[in-house]
């Protein structure tokens, strides 16, 4: 995998290097003519970053890139939604686990973006027990299941 370098306030390419490793990015960078003028190192988490940081730009602000932090939460919040359907299974909630499975992306939705005031069925959700649901309800129903 390789190391882009690109000035953060223009978005031009600086330089592309083959690989992310410490020892090739320290060199790269105490051959700069002024590493101390970094501000910030945008990373993706990888660890050989943040050391890069301390030992080659000493007044750089590492800053983790939202689409990492983002896609890190999704994972574990999937991670924690299976342990909680494999837990239903368990328990005998085999359809609250099935609701859970087939209506997941419901649980990631923006809450901005959630719909508070249309009334509708939802397949997982039938008559008579859920007659009609906004897609709020229809998320709580999903987050907090009740036998």
């Amino acid at each position: 995998m390789s190391f882009i370098c690109a000035d953060g306030e223009t978005g031009n390419l600086i330089d592309i290097l083959p690989t992310r490793k410490l020892p090739r990015l320290t060199n790269y960078f105490l051959g700069c003519i002024n590493p101390e003028e970094v501000k910030f190192l945008v990373t993706d988490m990888n660890a050989a970053y943040f050391q890069l940081t301390k030992r080659v730009l000493p007044n750089a602000k590492v800053v983790i890139d939202r689409f990492h932090i983002v896609k890190h939460m999704n994972q574990a919040f999937n991670e924690f939604r299976i342990r909680e359907m494999n837990e239903l299974l368990k328990t005998g909630q085999k359809s609250h686990a099935e609701k859970q499975k087939k209506n997941w992306r419901f649980l990631l939705k923006n809450r901005a973006n959630i719909n508070h005031y249309e009334y509708k069925t939802w397949k997982s959700f039938r008559a008579p027990k859920y007659p009609f649901l906004t897609e709020a309800m229809m998320i709580d129903c999903l987050a907090f299941p009740r036998p």
